[in-house]
């Protein structure tokens, strides 16, 4: 009894169906008129058909219609403002009174002369 090896009728079976290529599609279009096909489709009795063949076109030529993304808490939250941020950080630290900047002398560079000082 042989083990192994290829058996009639095991593996993966082949698709039926076959997907239609661009090459494909292109040598049908080349063999009809598409602009009296399209017209065919929009003048069709059956409404539907007009109505999707028309969004189809319109969605084509202008771009998909932009979708809405629903969010669970649709009120837009405030920034907090520059002085709200910083009287926040102040309490956090447990600063009092009012911050003033700090002004620091550059380091003088190697073989360049100091920086002037400018007036306050």
């Amino acid at each position: 009894m042989e083990r192994g090896g290829k058996r009639e009728g095991s593996g993966r079976k082949p698709k039926t169906i076959k997907i239609v290529r661009k090459v494909m599609a292109e040598a049908v279009l080349a063999g009809i008129d598409e602009t009296a096909a399209w017209r065919k489709l929009l003048q069709s009795k059956d409404e539907r058909i007009a109505l999707e063949s028309l969004k189809y076109l319109t969605n084509r030529r202008d771009g998909l219609p932009a979708q809405s993304i629903a969010l669970k808490d649709e009120t837009p939250q405030r920034q907090p403002l520059a002085s709200e941020y910083i009287e926040s950080v102040k309490i956090a630290l447990g600063i009092t009174g009012v911050l003033t900047p700090i002004r620091s002398e550059p380091e003088p560079t190697p073989g360049l002369p100091r920086p002037r000082a400018l007036p306050d």
